[in-house]
């Protein structure tokens, strides 16, 4: 007579800590509006600062392009790091975010120092990609 061993389903999402993981979550999500909200109260100053001076003509449409890439960042989070969640977890994850929120919003600060001329626009445009990130 043979006997199986019947093997349960290991679920490892059951060891997390729930009320923490929600916590983070609601501190990512206040950091994405925080963000949103510091892009929108600098968009008179980027585009008379650094946009108007290259192109004036040309300065609004720099500005919108500059900050609607940020929303091209949240795609790359969401294609990239959904699928890698599970790997490197959602600590590394949500502290790889807040170094890019940190690092993004300094070269945004920091572009004229960077970068002179239309080159400030390509400073301002990755700055922002990175915030978004």
């Amino acid at each position: 007579m043979t006997t199986r061993l019947k093997t349960t389903p290991v679920d490892k999402h059951s060891a997390y800590n729930k009320p923490r993981m929600f916590f983070l979550s609601v501190m990512a999500l206040l950091t994405a509006g925080v963000s949103f909200s510091m892009r929108t109260s600098i968009a008179d100053d980027l585009k008379t600062t650094f946009f108007e001076p290259i192109d004036k003509l040309h300065s609004a449409e720099m500005l919108g392009s500059a900050l609607g890439v940020a929303f091209l960042g949240f795609a790359f989070t969401i294609a990239i790091g959904s699928p890698l969640l599970d790997t490197i977890g959602m600590g590394r994850l949500l502290g790889g975010s807040g170094v890019c929120f940190f690092l993004g919003t300094l070269i945004v600060v920091f572009a004229g120092n960077i970068a002179h001329g239309p080159a400030v626009y390509d400073v301002v445009w990755a700055g922002m990609v990175i915030t978004g990130i």
